[in-house]
């Protein structure tokens, strides 16, 4: 729940939050337990083990450059942003090309093949279009649980996998401004892909978790109790007004 909308689109993208308040002991624990345990059980927002499928990646693929596409049809890509995503999708796979010798990987969402093949296949043809060496393309059903561990970064506009790619401490180059932009390489001009491929020069994994852990406790909500604390908290904004 949000005041403003979802996604891309909410008040948290806006105003940047006091995550670093946090405690580092409570982030700690947080990790070392739940994070822990959602890798373990292959968890993503849709529920435990959701996509069961492992892709066979190459064992002499690693530390690669990860690109997770996202339905085309979805609101955060479409209405959320000014248009034009699967030419954004293309222009930051050829700019990471052009700019690293790292093997790029680009995971495609899980469903796109599955509930618009039409759409995936245009997808993948206009990427296959670049003739671009040592681009590997996954299409399967599968978690992004599977790659994040050989993944020396992601990119992505705004998926929801950024907090997944958060759980495994892999930085985030991102061109869409999610909400969790605050904490990526905001990439908004395809000649600072350099830049941002650099990620030990921006890159803090106590920001990130601590980021995580904020929006995992205090921002969402996922009970009765944390439900009651979130409307609260609206009613008390709204009062202010």
């Amino acid at each position: 729940l949000d005041r403003l909308g979802f996604g891309p689109f909410s008040e948290i993208t806006y105003e940047k939050p006091d995550y670093m308040a946090v405690q580092s002991d409570d982030v700690d624990l947080f990790f070392d337990q739940e994070v822990k345990g959602w890798i373990e059980k292959n968890s993503c927002k849709w529920g435990e083990n959701h996509f069961p499928e492992q892709e066979a990646i190459p064992q002499d693929l690693d530390d690669f450059i990860l690109v997770i596409g996202q339905m085309l049809n979805d609101e955060v890509v479409n209405h959320q942003a000014l248009g034009g995503y699967a030419h954004l999708l293309w222009g930051v796979i050829e700019e990471a090309r052009r700019v690293s010798s790292k093997p790029i990987v680009v995971k495609m969402h899980p469903k796109q093949a599955k509930e618009s093949p039409g759409i995936h296949q245009r997808v993948v043809e206009g990427i296959e279009k670049m003739k671009l060496d040592n681009v590997h393309i996954f299409s399967g059903y599968s978690s992004i649980h599977q790659f994040l561990p050989q993944a020396s970064c992601v990119i992505t506009a705004n998926s929801g996998s950024g907090y997944e790619a958060m759980m495994h401490d892999v930085p985030i180059i991102s061109f869409g401004h999610p909400e969790y932009h605050w904490e990526t390489f905001d990439l908004r001009k395809r000649c600072e892909m350099s830049q941002a491929l650099d990620t030990d020069s921006w890159y803090s994994t106590e920001r990130t978790r601590k980021f995580l852990y904020w929006y995992m406790k205090e921002y969402c909500f996922y009970d009765y109790t944390s439900a009651v604390k979130r409307v609260r908290y609206l009613l008390s904004q709204e009062s202010d007004q």
